[in-house]
């Protein structure tokens, strides 16, 4: 089997998240399904959060990034402390609050995917952060 580059095969793991940041890349370039110049802003502010989000959740899940090919998690475990969980949940409140400065109704087809696909991923990673994932740990003793 031919060995494919390990971010492409990262980014195509994520809720399908790699084939909509292809369609973000593809519609700001060629500005197929926007209409002016502030959608294309727009447009890149999506980009820059959805790459920033998927650096941050190989960082968070490094056992995941492992697994993915991602060179540079592989001598990390994730961080179950308060202190890390207390973190990333921070870090998904900062991409939430920079999500909701966007006007959905500003967007393209492509990028409103994107931007809901990352709403639903941050939500996520908030409510598990604030289920206390720890606590929910079963022990055989």
């Amino acid at each position: 089997m031919p060995s494919r580059d390990p971010p492409l095969r990262s980014r195509t793991a994520l809720f399908g998240l790699a084939v909509v940041l292809c369609g973000v890349t593809t519609s700001a370039c060629t500005g197929a399904g926007e209409s002016s110049a502030p959608p294309a802003s727009v447009s890149g502010r999506i980009a820059d959060i959805a790459d920033r989000y998927w650096d941050f959740y190989l960082e968070w899940h490094p056992l995941e990034a492992t697994y993915l090919g991602e060179k540079g998690q592989d001598d990390r475990l994730e961080d179950i402390t308060p202190q890390g969980r207390q973190a990333r949940s921070d870090m998904a409140g900062r991409f939430v609050d920079e999500l909701a400065s966007i006007d959905p109704g500003q967007l393209g087809h492509r990028d409103r995917l994107t931007y809901l696909a990352l709403k639903q991923a941050l939500e996520g990673e908030l409510t598990r952060q604030g289920c206390e994932p720890a606590v929910w740990v079963v022990d055989h003793r």
